[in-house]
């Protein structure tokens, strides 16, 4: 079986849906963040970073550096 493919120029006519969005309805300005964002968010986590930090480094008073295990078969 052999297919003959004819010549010429065709174009796609999509039908055009309104529960569908395209890319040429797009609308920039409704989907910028506002502006300083950005600075916003960065300076939460760079702050939570710090925090984490400070939260690793803690030792509160009265424990120890060494984590004691319990002995098995001590219990009655």
């Amino acid at each position: 079986m052999r297919l003959q493919v004819e010549e010429g120029e065709y174009q796609n006519c999509p039908v055009v849906r309104t529960d569908v969005i395209r890319e040429e309805d797009r609308n920039d300005a409704e989907e910028l963040p506002e502006q300083g964002i950005a600075n916003t968010i960065a300076n939460k986590f760079k702050h939570m970073e710090r925090e984490s930090e400070h939260l690793k480094s803690y030792r509160p008073s009265g424990i120890g550096t060494k984590v004691r295990r319990p002995h098995l078969g001590t219990y009655t």
